[in-house]
């Protein structure tokens, strides 16, 4: 058996209070589950929601089209589509299997993008 002396010790304490410190500022990402700092009481459903939609309108923006949120029901979003995405024949694929997974990856309780006029 190893004996542990107080420097090895000290070693640990500072390297787990390191971990805590990092799960205190940032998020463990949308695969992990958990509330973390950026899904907790502090930031609400529809905070949350814009900024997943932020992070996939560049995308639609570089083929001419983009969206707007227009109202939340539930845990579904509203959207108009403008631009390119108005006459899109796939636009409804483009909604439903690109932005509505990144969204649910970010939001797991998100429902679905209803598309409305």
């Amino acid at each position: 058996m190893s004996k542990v002396n107080d420097q090895h010790l000290d070693e640990i304490a500072a390297a787990r209070a390191q971990t805590d410190y990092n799960r205190a500022v940032e998020p463990c990402g949308p695969s992990c589950g958990c509330a973390g700092p950026l899904r907790g009481a502090e930031e609400d459903f529809e905070t949350r929601l814009k900024a997943a939609l932020e992070k996939v309108r560049p995308f639609l923006q570089m083929d001419g089209g983009d969206l707007e949120l227009v109202a939340i029901e539930d845990n579904n979003a509203l959207i108009r589509l403008m631009g390119a995405c108005q006459s899109c024949s796939i636009s409804t694929v483009h909604m439903k299997m690109g932005v509505e997974t990144a969204i649910k990856k970010e939001i797991p309780e998100f429902g679905e993008l209803i598309t409305i006029d």
